[in-house]
Order: structure tokens, then sequence, then C-alpha cells
């Protein structure tokens, strides 16, 4: 019985462990973004007519799976972590998670018949200017020169 207490009390100190050294700022702009995209797609969706509780429920339920999803993901880093396998992708993951739900802000607002400010336009438009003059294919600037 000891046996089994100790390999109990064991487990749930490696999981607090894990679930402790998760990068939480992402997880938190990521549920935060969640949350402001829910509710900038309630306000387009009673601007525009078009409220509907069955697809507010069903937009609900993949946001959770989402966050499932990435929540899933960072434990496992962790758990791969504990055998000496480092994974790196899960940030990165996190970030295209992020930048999806900032681009969902951004299409519902502007789906409600609202604008952007200028300021975000003109940072768009930088944006996009740059991620058009950039490929695949090309490398950093030499650092050694």
């Amino acid at each position: 019985m000891e046996i089994l207490q100790h390999g109990i009390t064991s487990g749930v100190k490696s999981l607090a462990t894990m679930v402790a050294v998760l990068e939480w700022d992402l997880i938190f702009m990521f549920v935060g973004l969640m949350i402001v995209d829910l509710i900038v797609g309630g306000y387009k969706a009673i601007k525009t007519g078009t409220f509907k509780t069955k697809v507010m429920k069903m937009g609900l339920y993949g946001k959770v799976v989402e966050f499932s999803i990435l929540f899933t993901l960072f434990l496992l880093r962790e758990a791969f972590a504990q055998v000496g396998v480092f994974v790196v992708a899960t940030s990165a993951i996190t970030v295209a998670f992020v930048v999806k739900e900032a681009f969902s802000i951004l299409e519902n607002w502007l789906q409600a018949g609202n604008k952007l400010p200028k300021s975000v336009q003109k940072w768009l438009e930088v944006a996009k200017e740059q991620l058009e003059s950039k490929s695949i294919n090309d490398k950093p600037p030499d650092q050694d020169h």
C-alpha cells in the first residue's frame, strides 16, 4: 500500500511540475484573444442580424477543442522532456494559434462594418509588404561582415 501511495504522490508531483513550467504567458494570451474573439464575433452577429445560438455554441466548442489541443501539446512536450527528448515546436504552434485568433478578431470587426484605425491599417500594410518581399529560400543577412 505504501508503494502505491508513493507512486501516486510522485505522479502528482511530476504533473504539478509539468504544469508549473508551461508557457503561461502564451497560454493566457491565447485564452484572452479567444474571449475577445467570442465577444467581437457575437457583436458582429448581432450587428449584422445573423446571431444564432447554435452557431455561437459551435464556435465555443471549437475554441474548447483548440485550447485542449494546445494544452495537450504542452503536456506532451514536458513529458518528452522528462525522458530527454526536447520538442520546441509547441511555442511556434501556440504563436500560430494566437495569430489566428488575432486575425479572426480583425475579420469579425471588419465584417461588422467597422473600420480599423489608420495606425493598424498601416501596420498591416507594412507587414504584408514585408511578407511579400520575402521568400522561403531567402537567407538571413550575413552576420560576419
